[in-house]
């Protein structure tokens, strides 16, 4: 991150600061009692679903994985 002053000039950096937070990753299950959230004549992407469900009020269950991730 760079940190400039109303002149352009580099008033501070860090290098790629850690953030810690839960991300959506991994294999994905559904209950077949959910495809019917599912449109079939338009794209429609996991994040869509997803809030189509807590929209609902639907219930969705997480496994939380405390290992390495990569993201590439």
């Amino acid at each position: 991150m760079l940190d400039t002053n109303n002149k352009e000039q580099l008033i501070a950096f860090l290098e790629k600061p850690v953030h810690h937070y839960e991300v959506s990753t991994g294999i994905y299950m559904i209950n077949k009692q959910v495809i019917h959230h599912i449109p079939k004549d338009r794209s429609f992407e996991f994040d869509n679903l997803m809030h189509t469900l807590l929209t609902t009020k639907k219930e969705i269950n997480v496994q939380q994985y405390d290992g390495y991730r990569l993201d590439i």
